[in-house]
């Protein structure tokens, strides 16, 4: 027996959606040779996945808004971001344990 529970959706008059403008000129990124993805202390190619870090339950809280692999020096860019948003980013490559950085506000270009 599974403790889940479906919950029925209900529509309140009045309310409006929340949209949420993702798009803007704000990166996340890394350069070499400071702040690269690095195994053992050598720059490596790894995969970079970045999240919508919102309040708990609010409107796309944890939305997957990239996922890219770095070069082979470990250098990577993400941009057209919102630079008023916060973003987790997580790192991860094989059997290495993930690396993350939560509530990461972009830099503006």
């Amino acid at each position: 027996m599974t403790n889940l529970a479906i919950h029925k959706i209900r529509r309140f008059s009045g309310l409006q959606p929340k949209y949420i403008k993702l798009a803007g000129n704000g990166y996340l990124g890394g350069d070499y040779p400071d702040a690269v993805t690095r195994i053992k202390g050598v720059p490596a190619k790894t995969e970079i996945m970045i999240f919508l870090h919102r309040k708990r339950g609010e409107a796309g809280d944890g939305k997957l808004i990239a996922r890219i692999d770095t070069e082979v020096s470990g250098s990577w860019r993400v941009g057209n971001l919102n630079p008023d948003l916060r973003y987790d980013v997580i790192c991860r490559q094989g059997e290495y344990k993930a690396e993350i950085m939560s509530n990461i506000q972009p830099k503006v270009e």
